[in-house]
C-alpha cells in the first residue's frame, strides 16, 4: 500500500490513502443518514470505526491519533477481506481478536509506522514514534517493542555475518526508497 501509493512521509494520510484507492470516508455524522438507511445505528454506539464494501465510517469523537489507526485498521479489512458485511470489533486491541481483527490491526500498524523508516529515522522511543507518525501511545509503544527486536535480529545478524539484515526484502527497499528524503530531512 505504502508502495503503490507512493507514500513518502510521516505521518502518512489516510485521508489521502482513501481518496487513492477510491475509498469513500465518512464520520458518523456524516454518514448518519446512510447508516440509518443500511441498518448499521448499533455499530456506531460499539466501534470506533467499521467499514461495508468500499466506504469506511468513523467516529471523529475520538482522539485524532485513534481515528487515524481506526480508519488504517478499516483500510486493512477492505484490503485484505473485502468486506461485504460491516466489519465490527473496532477497538483497542485485545488478546481474545480473531485473526481477521488482528491481521487488520498488523497491516493499520505497519501502514502507519513502517519499522524500516522507524529504524532509518533513528526513533528510540514509544514518545518519538507516536509523535513522528500521529498514532497513539498504545500503537507506538507496540510498535516500539517490534523495533527493538527487529533491531536486537539486525544486530545478531551483523555479529554473525559482517552485514545487516534490514532492507534484504526487496519490498523493504522499496519502501525505504519512498522515505530516502524524508528520512534524510527528519533524522535524529
Amino acid at each position: 500500500m505504502l508502495i503503490k501509493n507512493r507514500i513518502s512521509v510521516l505521518p502518512v494520510s489516510v485521508q489521502k490513502l482513501c481518496k487513492s484507492e477510491r475509498i469513500k470516508l465518512f464520520t458518523y455524522g456524516e454518514g448518519d443518514v446512510l447508516i440509518r438507511k443500511l441498518g448499521l445505528e448499533e455499530h456506531t454506539a460499539e466501534n470506533d470505526a467499521f467499514s461495508i464494501g468500499r466506504r469506511i465510517f468513523y467516529d471523529d469523537t475520538k482522539a485524532v491519533t485513534r481515528q487515524r489507526f481506526s480508519v488504517a485498521h478499516e483500510i486493512g479489512h477492505i484490503v485484505l477481506h473485502c468486506p461485504t458485511e460491516a466489519t465490527v470489533y473496532n477497538r483497542e486491541i485485545s488478546p481474545s481478536d480473531s485473526p481477521i481483527e488482528h491481521e487488520a490491526n498488523i497491516f493499520a500498524s505497519r501502514l502507519l509506522a513502517p519499522l524500516c523508516v522507524l529504524h532509518f529515522l533513528n526513533l528510540n522511543s514509544p514518545e518519538e514514534i507516536s509523535e513522528v507518525c500521529n498514532i497513539s501511545m498504545t500503537a507506538a509503544e507496540i510498535r516500539y517493542k517490534r523495533l527493538c527486536e527487529i533491531r536486537e535480529r539486525d544486530k545478531e545478524f551483523r555479529d554473525r555475518t559482517g552485514r545487516g539484515c534490514l532492507l534484504l526484502s526487496p519490498l523493504e527497499r522499496k519502501v525505504f526508497e519512498n522515505f530516502k528524503e524524508f528520512i534524510a530531512e527528519n533524522k535524529r
